[in-house]
Parts: C-alpha cells; structure tokens; sequence
C-alpha cells in the first residue's frame, strides 16, 4: 500500500470531531468567577504523527481473518494531551485516555500495538 496523505488528513479530521474525548477549557475574567465548558478538539490542539508499519497478515493491527502476507498500511496517530487515538490506514484502531512511557516509546519507534494488546498503553 502506499502511504497516502489524505489517509492521515481523514483520521485528524475524524478523531477531532468524533473519537479523542473533549477537552475542557477553563478560564476567569478580571472580577468575574472561573468558567469552564467542554468542547471538540481542533486541528490547533493536536499533533498528528504518520508513518507506514508493518503486519503480518491483511488483517492490520486487528487480528481476524487475513491473508498470510505481509502487509504495509499507514499508521497515523492523533494526540490531544494526555489522550490519544491510533488508526490503521483509515479505520480507528483504538483510544487510549491518558497514555503512558510505553506508548511515546512506541511511538516514537514507529511500532504500535496491535487492538489485542493496546491496553498496555494506558497510564494507571
């Protein structure tokens, strides 16, 4: 497969309307009490991260039935802080709410967890 850009523009577009939890801004004029309300992320609060992973089988990240060949699909992963939401190709793999060391270092080495094995991602 090869890595499309708009793959990762659908997912950003995706986890900011629908699939990262909402973000709570909080704020005080002067004199006035604080005030808070929930909103949808934007394209402003989130870094997106790309790249091509492989798997073992057609099946992507998420196990089943797949062809036994070796399979590339474009990874893209939207982070709102402390949240994060992982998507093989165009299709949301899982959310973590508050990720942990071991997701960044995965991350960062372009090596993410299969859904089977996702929970390993989320700080306690």
């Amino acid at each position: 497969m090869v890595a499309c850009i708009s793959d990762s523009l659908y997912c950003e577009a995706a986890a900011c309307e629908k699939h990262l939890p909402d973000i709570k801004d909080t704020w005080r004029r002067a004199g006035a009490a604080l005030k808070s309300h929930d909103r949808r992320p934007t394209p402003y609060d989130i870094e997106v991260y790309s790249f091509p992973q492989g798997w073992g089988s057609t099946a992507l990240g998420f196990g089943g039935i797949g062809g036994q060949a070796m399979t590339s699909a474009q990874t893209t992963v939207v982070m709102c802080s402390p949240s994060a939401a992982v998507y093989f190709g165009r299709r949301l793999a899982y959310v973590i709410k508050t990720v942990n060391g071991k997701f960044m270092a995965d991350l960062a080495s372009h090596a993410m967890s299969d859904v089977r094995r996702h929970s390993q991602y989320e700080a306690i």
